[in-house]
């Protein structure tokens, strides 16, 4: 996450990626669900293990209840959340609370 000026005020802004997101699954019929877990898995790994010596890395996971939600793709999300529980010092949390935690770790720049 990072501080952007918006006027007098400062907003926190977080990551959003788009490679991680299911619209992928939305948009081109041939990605299927495994392809996304995959995907996921692979990122993660990469991410959690360059994290040992790079600490603070996030991932963003975009889920919409019309794409992943769908009961043919559950599976595949569940699977790649089971994958990452299995990781010590994994937190899993909304933007709220990312948001949240950064402001108390980093004040704001006005």
């Amino acid at each position: 996450p990072r501080w952007e000026s918006v006027g007098e005020k400062s907003i926190v802004i977080s990551p959003y990626a788009l490679d991680t997101n299911d619209m992928k699954m939305w948009l081109d019929a041939s990605y299927t669900p495994k392809d996304w877990e995959e995907y996921l898995i692979d990122t993660f790994n990469w991410l959690y293990n360059e994290s040992k010596t790079s600490p603070n890395k996030m991932m963003s996971v975009g889920i919409h209840l019309r794409i992943a939600g769908r009961p043919g793709r559950m599976q595949s999300f569940k699977n790649f959340i089971n994958h990452a529980k299995k990781k010590n010092d994994v937190w899993f949390a909304t933007r709220e609370e990312i948001a949240k935690s950064f402001i108390s770790q980093i004040a704001s720049p006005n």
